[in-house]
C-alpha cells in the first residue's frame, strides 16, 4: 500500500486561515509599537542634535542656533560665524556668513506639538494649551535654540507628538539657561502631566 504524501485542501485552508487571523490580531499593536518608536526617535534625536550643537558652540567658540520650521515639520542647525543672529528670513536659509549644519526632517507620522490637554514637565510646569509662546509645539523664543560659546543658552522646550490615536509625546528642553543642559521627557499615555526621564 502506498501512502500519499501532502497536504489537503482543507488542510490548507485551515491553516491559511489561522495565519491570517494572526496576522489581524498582531497588527494593531505593531502599529501602536512603530508609532512609538517614531515619537521616541524623533525627541532623542532632536536631543542628541542640540547637544551636538551645544559642542559644536563650545568646541569652535561660535554661536551656533538650532531653528525650528513648525511649518514644514523640520529644524535647522546654523552656523552663526559672527555671532550676530540668524539672519535667514525663515531659519533655514542661511545668509550673511551663516552656514547650515545640518537640516533635520520629521517623520510623516511625528509632528511638533503636545497632546490635548498636556502640562509641561516639571521643569516647565506650564499649561501647554494656554502658553502663547509653546503654541506650536515650541517653547523657544523665536523658535530658535541659541547655544553661546561659553556654554549658555536660551532656556525652552520643544515638544514631538505621533498625533491621534496614539497621542506620545516627548518634550526636550534647556530648563535655564546658565548650564546649557539638555533634558528628555515622555508624557505617559492617557495623562496630562505625569512625565518620566
Amino acid at each position: 500500500m502506498r501512502s500519499n504524501r501532502g497536504f489537503t485542501v482543507i488542510e490548507l485552508i485551515l491553516t491559511v486561515s489561522m495565519v491570517a487571523v494572526l496576522v489581524a490580531v498582531a497588527m494593531p499593536a505593531l502599529k501602536r509599537s512603530t508609532a512609538r518608536h517614531n515619537a521616541k526617535g524623533a525627541g532623542m534625536g532632536l536631543a542628541s542634535d542640540m547637544m551636538y550643537a551645544r559642542q559644536l558652540a563650545l568646541t569652535e567658540n561660535n554661536t551656533f542656533h538650532v531653528c525650528f520650521d513648525v511649518a514644514n515639520n523640520r529644524y535647522t542647525i546654523i552656523d552663526d560665524n559672527s555671532s550676530d543672529g540668524v539672519d535667514g528670513p525663515d531659519c533655514v536659509t542661511a545668509v550673511d556668513d551663516d552656514s547650515i549644519v545640518q537640516t533635520v526632517n520629521l517623520l510623516n507620522s511625528v509632528t511638533f506639538g503636545y497632546s490635548a490637554g498636556a502640562e509641561g514637565p516639571p521643569e516647565a510646569p506650564v499649561d501647554l494649551a494656554s502658553d502663547v509662546n509653546a503654541g506650536d509645539g515650541v517653547g523657544f523664543a523665536g523658535n530658535i535654540a541659541q547655544f553661546n560659546p561659553n556654554g549658555t543658552t536660551n532656556s525652552g522646550y520643544v515638544y514631538v507628538n505621533n498625533q491621534d490615536p496614539y497621542n506620545d509625546t516627548y518634550a526636550v528642553g534647556i530648563p535655564g539657561s546658565a548650564t546649557g543642559n539638555i533634558l528628555t521627557w515622555r508624557l505617559e499615555p492617557e495623562t496630562s502631566n505625569n512625565w518620566s526621564r
